[in-house]
């Protein structure tokens, strides 16, 4: 076989403006500095945006500030009162959330973890709510940006990063547990 018998393939053309995206010599060091910090400021005013419009202890659709968080205060304020059969009847959890952000027609969240989470969400009602899913949002913060120390040995960039990332805000808002159990 000759070399003018090898049949060369057809390759499409990139077009010049994928170019950019493939090489993404357009992010650079500063712009991975700058933008967490732009997103950082963006989930900010959007999440002022949700506080503001909301109305007391929920937003303007109903649903309380750190609504994964609910659950846990409410299991920990039933624990705490000596009932902690309570998280698991339905009538009495829904109840207990009900108070807590002070709603009626709070939709039920169940607490579906099994009984040895409650001693350790027990001390989360020995505060009011706010103040304890602001304390239950820092504690896990600060444990998923330690962990993240550790991994990366870098704290500056890797920080800025971690925190612009979209899963890291939503934990946030909701009061989800992400932070610890991941």
């Amino acid at each position: 076989m000759e070399s003018s018998d090898v049949i060369e393939p057809q390759i499409k053309k990139e077009p010049a403006r994928l170019r950019g995206f493939r090489d993404a010599v357009w992010l650079n060091r500063s712009r991975l500095g700058a933008y967490p910090k732009l997103f950082l400021i963006a989930y900010a005013v959007s999440v002022a945006g949700w506080l503001l419009m909301g109305h007391g202890l929920t937003d303007r659709k109903g649903k309380p500030i750190g609504a994964d968080f609910v659950e846990f205060w409410s299991a920990s304020n039933l624990t705490l009162g000596r009932t902690p059969a309570s998280a698991y009847k339905q009538s009495s959890l829904w109840a207990a959330e009900r108070a807590a952000v002070a709603s009626k027609t709070l939709a039920f969240t169940p607490f579906p973890y099994p009984p040895p989470c409650l001693l350790m969400i027990a001390p989360l009602a020995s505060l009011p709510y706010l103040w304890s899913l602001a304390v239950w949002s820092a504690v896990g913060l600060l444990l998923y940006l330690w962990v993240l120390r550790r991994i990366t040995h870098d704290a500056t960039d890797s920080v800025w990063l971690t925190l612009a990332f979209p899963g890291a805000v939503i934990n946030l808002m909701n009061g989800q547990n992400g932070f610890i159990t991941l």
